[in-house]
């Protein structure tokens, strides 16, 4: 006859998503008393988070990378407001003095 498998054998952990936090990590929260490695979890999330909305950023717009307008105004709302905004200009400047070769 077949091994009886105990109680621990029979029990397999449902598959944890990397990407979205559910359930488990409200249940890891509560049942873990470590403050330092609450906050590391914490920053981990809020990293992988960011991470997976500038992948998604970026996928959407993957294919009109081929178009200037497209990049101009995704640089332009980038740095808007910084000051390297002036690097830019002085770019914008510059290119606008080029003269087409008219042969």
């Amino acid at each position: 006859s077949a091994p009886r498998l105990g109680r621990t054998e029979q029990h397999q952990e449902p598959a944890v998503s990397t990407t979205t936090p559910g359930a488990w990590w409200e249940q890891l929260r509560c049942r873990e008393t470590d403050d330092d490695l609450l906050i590391q979890l914490d920053t981990y999330l809020e990293h992988m988070t960011q991470d997976g909305q500038e992948e998604e950023e970026m996928g959407s717009t993957s294919e009109d990378m081929d178009n200037p307008e497209f990049l101009f105004s995704q640089v332009f709302s980038k740095i808007c407001n910084l000051p390297e905004c002036q690097n830019l200009i002085t770019v914008l400047q510059n290119l606008l003095v080029i003269e087409p070769d008219m042969k």
